[in-house]
């Protein structure tokens, strides 16, 4: 407990054991003789400690998420109840992201489906922009440790269609949310109709190693059609495969055939036209058996999965 004079500031700072895996409640009141309102001397925060998450590569549909009682209510309402899995809505901002399937309900805004599974009834995350325009919603990612990680990266799909269309980003916090720090921003629609595909976004994610979170902050426009979307987050190491095709063998015909790995992380995608029965060869020091589980006919297409042997 400590003492302010009047016309005077003071920090008081106070030491809290929150090593505990909890949920945590901090209260702050002020006391004040002769205090004619006393409704206004105590704030309160609530502070959560979690599990990071550690097993990548790590993804969210936003399909397990439930639905607000009315999910277009109107601006400023709460959705705490939309989070699920360690994700959760911003307090402090002026509106919270939606879940949507299907359009958004404003005509000439936002997409006609989610990214995957592409249906009618598949969910996505959204801003509502009528009657709530020039306002930010701010959702928080779980912790994830990226300390064995070597190269992490975040994949997301966006959908930004409407005229009126405002602004999205995407922040990083290493030091539990004390400071945030801007990985990526888009201003402007991406789409022009909303049965356009949704934009894929890659940002790297590599910071010094530790334990981060992320944030997307949606900032809608000068107008209702600025409904802004986003689905399908994936955290993962991004690995660089040493080995690549170098050429097919069809009846002592040689054909070049080469093929860009630049995203390989677990497996190769091969797809192939194969003449016949003959083997595949790759660059010297990297040896793949693999036996095709089908029969290979004259002119045929084939597509095969072969896990490859390294990464760097």
């Amino acid at each position: 407990m400590g003492e302010i004079l009047p016309d005077e500031t003071d920090t008081f700072n106070f030491f809290l054991d929150l090593s505990a895996i909890d949920v945590y409640n901090i209260e702050v009141l002020a006391v004040l003789l002769l205090d004619e309102d006393p409704s206004n001397d105590t704030i309160s925060i609530s502070v959560e400690h979690t599990t990071p998450v550690v097993i990548f590569p790590y993804s969210e549909d936003f399909e397990s998420f439930a639905p607000c009682g009315n999910n277009f209510g109107p601006c400023g309402f709460d959705c705490m109840v939309a989070t699920a899995n360690g994700w959760i809505q911003d307090a402090g901002d002026g509106d919270d992201w939606r879940i949507g399937f299907g359009t958004t309900g404003s005509g000439g805004t936002g997409p006609d489906q989610d990214h995957n599974p592409g249906t009618p009834t598949g969910q996505y995350l959204f801003t509502e922009a009528s009657g709530c325009q020039g306002v930010t919603s701010i959702l928080i990612s779980p912790c994830f440790d990226l300390s064995n990680l070597g190269d992490p990266y975040v994949d997301f799909y966006v959908h930004m269609f409407g005229s009126d269309m405002g602004t999205m980003s995407l922040q990083i916090t290493m030091d539990g949310g004390h400071t945030w720090m801007e990985l990526w921003s888009t201003t402007g629609q991406l789409q022009t109709a909303g049965d356009e595909p949704w934009a894929l976004q890659e940002v790297s994610l590599n910071q010094p190693p530790g334990i981060i979170q992320l944030r997307w902050i949606g900032l809608t426009g000068p107008g209702f059609l600025s409904d802004m979307a986003l689905d399908d987050v994936r955290i993962y190491d991004r690995q660089y495969a040493t080995c690549f095709l170098d050429s097919i063998f069809v009846d002592n015909a040689l054909i070049d055939m080469p093929i860009d790995l630049y995203r390989a992380s677990s497996y190769i995608e091969i797809n192939a036209l194969i003449q016949s029965g003959r083997n595949i060869i790759f660059k010297s020091g990297i040896e793949i058996n693999y036996v095709f589980p089908f029969a290979i006919e004259a002119g045929a297409t084939h597509v095969a999965e072969i896990e490859f042997c390294e990464h760097e």
